[in-house]
């Protein structure tokens, strides 16, 4: 009877366990396919690109790209201007399609010795517009204002502390013309800048004993910490979080006007107050605040990392499309040979091994259905093949060597890896550009 009733536990146990099996099998995930409309332009995609190159390139659809630029200069105001921030945006094609788009002639720049490259391979659009998104090195700053004549008059050079501007007062001396400075301000990130009246009067009173020298151009103050407010409301907490911003900023304004009225005047240049970005730009439409000058950047593309509700009428407009190098049915790894065959069996999606041409590519992977990353990738085990990034899927994925993986970057300026770049309307090419290369 013992030993009866042991048995019988055992079956249902085993019972239990193949059930858990079968209900936790994962699903063939060729088997949810795309849309009619998204599986016709992917296959229309991969075909054009497939007959430029066998070789990984990015494309940027610029259908999306325009109704994107669209999107954003209408949540502009009046009295504001659109800035392109050239870190998320690294190509002088595209930055030059992007500024006679939009009309703007403003950009940000965070690698100070791109700015000769852009002064010299843009000025035929009009004098730039230069705001610095990050402090330069004195040192970095003095090589491209001796490299560039007018560096110093079309750059605004940032400035976050007074031994900073004290180097930049040292530069314009040595060169013997003003240089134009923003002032950083802490909105409320706490990444630096100024953070208390003394503090920016302090600043202020540098620059006016300085007037040979440096010349007030205006502040910056980004809100990049608003899209993270915490709260059970995440719409009302990113809400107060960015009128909190332009509180803050319109108080550092009131003290600077009250320190140097003059530099106020309608009759001087007029002074920039930059803030926003791609998260927050969308959600200045119709907001009171004092900041005339917006920076966008890698929302113009919406890669995968930019899915925030602000930016969820934008389109993503920027793939990176990778050659499948090899395809192996049934593919076997190091040291689960035995073993492999089980794995198999029991997800439909191990059935078949892609070795991409190069990698390991951060981003999902959206064209054909049913890849994902393989174990040596992502997985118990990293990658033993980082140039040969290793895909599975199913039977039923329609794949084969030379054809392209497409994938959704997560940032717009991973393209800068690649060496091609292709403007895509229609699925025809309407042009080709270089990436911007990060050492320039």
């Amino acid at each position: 009877m013992f030993r009866r009733r042991r048995l019988l536990w055992f079956c249902v146990g085993l019972f239990v366990l193949v059930a858990l099996l079968l209900w936790a099998r994962p699903a063939d995930r060729a088997a949810q396919p795309l849309s009619d409309a998204d599986a016709r332009y992917f296959s229309s995609l991969t075909t054009t690109l497939r007959s430029l190159s066998g070789l990984p390139c990015a494309a940027i659809d610029l259908d999306r790209l325009d109704h994107n630029l669209t999107k954003a200069q209408s949540a502009l105001s009046k009295n504001q201007q659109l800035r392109i921030v050239v870190k998320s945006l690294p190509s002088l094609g595209l930055l030059r399609y992007i500024l006679q788009k939009t009309g703007s002639h403003a950009l940000m720049v965070f690698h100070a010795p791109q700015i000769p490259l852009l002064l010299r391979d843009l000025s035929d659009l009009g004098p730039l517009d230069i705001l610095l998104g990050k402090p330069a090195p004195a040192e970095a700053a003095h090589k491209v204002m001796t490299q560039h004549p007018d560096a110093a008059q079309r750059v605004a050079w940032l400035i976050d502390d007074g031994s900073r501007l004290a180097s930049y007062r040292d530069i314009a001396r040595q060169l013997g013309q003003p240089i134009k400075v923003s002032i950083e301000l802490d909105v409320g990130l706490h990444r630096g800048g100024v953070q208390t009246d003394d503090e920016l009067r302090s600043l202020l009173q540098q620059i006016a004993d300085a007037p040979s020298q440096l010349r007030f151009a205006g502040f910056m103050g980004y809100d990049g910490h608003v899209p993270h407010a915490p709260g059970l409301h995440k719409h009302e907490a990113i809400r107060t979080a960015l009128v909190d911003v332009q509180t803050r900023y319109q108080h550092f304004v009131d003290v600077a006007k009250a320190a140097r009225p003059d530099w106020f005047s309608p009759s001087t240049d007029r002074l920039v107050f930059n803030s926003g970005g791609s998260k927050t730009l969308p959600l200045y439409a119709g907001l009171p605040t004092v900041v005339n000058d917006l920076a966008m950047g890698s929302g113009l593309l919406r890669p995968a990392s930019f899915g925030d509700d602000a930016l969820a009428d934008f389109l993503p407009a920027l793939w990176l499309a990778v050659p499948v190098l090899k395809k192996q049915a049934s593919p076997p790894l190091p040291f689960l040979d035995g073993m492999w065959g089980l794995f198999r069996l029991w997800d439909p999606n191990l059935a078949v091994g892609y070795f991409l041409y190069g990698g390991t590519w951060d981003a999902p992977i959206v064209y054909p259905t049913g890849l994902r990353a393989g174990w040596f990738h992502d997985g118990p085990i990293r990658n033993l093949l980082p140039n040969q990034q290793l895909l599975t899927g199913s039977k039923r994925v329609v794949a084969e060597v030379g054809s392209f993986v497409i994938l959704h970057p997560r940032e717009a300026d991973n393209f800068a890896a690649l060496s091609d770049l292709y403007a895509i309307r229609n699925g025809q090419v309407e042009a080709h550009w270089q990436p911007l290369s990060v050492l320039n």
